[in-house]
């Protein structure tokens, strides 16, 4: 193989690596490009080597057969941060809802989901005025112009 196809093969080693959700086995990488599997190797190893002498914070590795990208251990605290800290994903009320519902009645199917969902009380349902007044809890401090019949804004009673 020349040096331009193997640079070519480089590249596309690295695309495919970046978006697998699966360590890639050598021996696919191999079919792809119609080239032994000795050849992905040094390509791979190249790779590698390079990564190591420009000091990037990832590197290729073989986990279970196959090949992936990973960060370097040396950038791991930043990483761990990263993860934990800066990508706190936010959930809505209804993810919430559906979150506590397969939380407390696990296993459960969808069907048994959105049947639990239907019975909630909500807003505009004339069970959830009864609801949330019969507790003692939560006023009604309004209306709410929505689509439906008779919306009402509520807000929790001051404890003080």
């Amino acid at each position: 193989m020349d040096n331009e196809n193997i640079e070519q093969i480089a590249r596309a080693i690295e695309g495919i690596l970046m978006v697998a959700i699966e360590p890639v086995p050598v021996e696919l990488l191999a079919q792809l490009f119609e080239a032994p599997t000795a050849t992905i190797e040094n390509v791979i190893a190249s790779l590698e080597l390079g990564y190591v002498e420009q000091g990037r914070g990832f590197q290729i590795v073989k986990v279970a057969g196959g090949y992936r990208f990973q960060s370097h251990p040396d950038v791991s605290a930043y990483v761990e941060r990263f993860v934990l800290d800066g990508q706190r994903a936010r959930l809505s009320a209804a993810a919430l809802e559906t979150l506590a519902i397969v939380a407390y009645k696990q296993p459960i199917s969808r069907l048994q989901i959105a049947s639990i969902l239907e019975s909630i009380p909500t807003p505009c349902s004339g069970l959830f005025k009864g609801v949330v007044t019969s507790n003692n809890a939560v006023a009604m401090t309004g209306r709410v112009r929505l689509c439906c019949g008779e919306p009402r804004r509520c807000s929790s009673k001051s404890w003080a």
